[in-house]
């Protein structure tokens, strides 16, 4: 029986079977919101590309380093979590340095022979949160579900995006999202489907454009759909390609920033 070793941590604990290893995040209030929101993964031995040991605010600190396009969750994030937020990321106290570099060898041989960066993973290995998910966002609704998302306008949308009624996109036709991280008055998702013609209007105006800021559409919240979204956009993929994930700016150059809101 694989019973699994327990590393713990002051913001999760890691349990390493044979074959894979258990990240179960740590519910007090100084763990960010976003890890305790995802609660719990799953990280197979064929993600993982390396490990690493350091220093981090007066403790140590031990990361998992994953292959490209194996978590959906760092494929949307597009490098804009801080480091607290990294799901990977195990803090430790003064006295677990050994136990880091016991650890970090033990990941390093899961990735066997594995160059440092091997090649991405064709498919996501990680899973994200299932379907159906609504997420409330500044100026409308996003709806997920097995094979269409939606974009449901309010009152605080654009006249443009009103006048069109609901956005409604067969997941089979969207090829790539973008996760924009939340701010006062900054952030959205974005989806593109093959053809679009991309920065034709703004984002306060473009029906493939949800908004984030002023309360709505949090990391906490934003992120998990996003990753789903993208996990969906793979899976009905009509000829199996990878989902892409656009790096934030990346839509035209269209600017959120300059968002004039009440």
């Amino acid at each position: 029986m694989d019973l699994g070793f327990k590393l713990v941590g002051s913001n999760a604990t890691w349990t390493f079977h044979a074959d894979h290893v258990v990240i179960e995040y740590a519910t007090s209030l100084d763990v960010p919101r976003l890890l305790r929101r995802i609660g719990r993964r799953v990280v197979p031995n064929e993600a993982i590309a390396d490990a690493g040991v350091g220093r981090g605010d007066g403790a140590w600190v031990l990361w998992l380093i994953l292959r490209a396009g194996a978590d959906p969750y760092l494929t949307a994030a597009a490098g804009q979590l801080p480091d607290d937020h990294d799901p990977h990321r195990l803090e430790l106290d003064n006295d677990q340095a050994d136990l880091a570099n016991f650890y970090a060898r033990d990941l390093r041989l899961r990735a066997g022979t594995k160059p440092l960066h091997p090649a991405p993973s064709p498919l996501f290995l990680l899973a994200a949160d299932p379907l159906p998910l609504r997420l409330k966002c500044y100026d409308g609704e996003a709806h997920l579900d097995a094979d269409v998302l939606r974009f449901r306008w309010n009152s605080a949308a654009s006249p443009i995006k009103r006048a069109l009624g609901t956005s409604v996109y067969p997941l089979s036709a969207l090829e790539s999202a973008e996760w924009v991280r939340p701010g006062l008055l900054s952030g959205h998702l974005a989806v593109h489907a093959t053809g679009d013609s991309a920065g034709a209007l703004a984002p306060e105006d473009d029906p493939r454009v949800i908004l984030f800021g002023l309360g709505y559409g949090g990391l906490a919240r934003s992120l998990p759909f996003a990753a789903s979204l993208l996990v969906e956009i793979q899976r009905n993929s009509p000829d199996g390609r990878p989902a892409e994930a656009l790096a934030p700016g990346n839509r035209a150059r269209a600017s959120h920033q300059s968002l004039d809101r009440p």
